[in-house]
């Protein structure tokens, strides 16, 4: 965005770089979250933009619902936390793509 507004829409360049970070702290600065992802898709429906498959105004993405889109991007977190795989996120027995086929 370069209209000098800061809309909270970008990462700050270097802000994975420091060496420090955790894969918490990857997945906190690099995953968007749900509320993030969600303001964004209204966003994007107020501004014009149409879903690119179905060609409508609406809040899906690719022809999936949000819901779905949302489970994709928690998988995408439970896989780099270790979550189903007795790793940092727990002792959870179900791979982390269960959660897509469940709601696809």
């Amino acid at each position: 965005n370069d209209d000098g507004n800061d809309d909270g829409d970008h990462i700050e360049a270097g802000s994975c770089d420091d060496g420090k970070k955790s894969i918490e702290d990857w997945v906190k600065v690099c995953v968007p979250s749900t509320e993030h992802e969600i303001a964004l898709l209204d966003r994007c429906v107020a501004a014009g933009c149409r879903d690119g498959v179905s060609g409508k105004m609406e809040a899906t993405v690719d022809g999936m619902p949000l819901e779905t889109s949302l489970n994709c991007l928690q998988s995408i977190k439970d896989a780099c936390l270790g979550v189903g795989r007795g790793g940092e996120g727990g002792d959870n027995t179900r791979n982390s793509h269960d959660k897509i086929r469940m709601t696809s």
